[in-house]
């Protein structure tokens, strides 16, 4: 897992505080970006098992 794996999954808690302005494209910006992470864990999580830190799996 590299280092903006782990930044993937610290910034679900940050994007509150980054996106608390009234400006709606940084908004959209950095909500389009966390997609975009979330997106590549789950891709890997798929394609090859890896599963992303602080990351916990229950069975069905």
């Amino acid at each position: 897992m590299t280092a903006s794996d782990a930044a993937c999954w610290c910034a679900c808690e940050t994007v509150p505080a980054l996106t608390s302005n009234d400006r709606s494209a940084t908004r959209k910006t950095m909500i389009v970006a966390l997609a975009r992470k979330l997106l590549i864990a789950l891709w890997r999580l798929v394609t090859t098992g890896e599963v992303p830190e602080r990351v916990v799996l229950s069975p069905a």
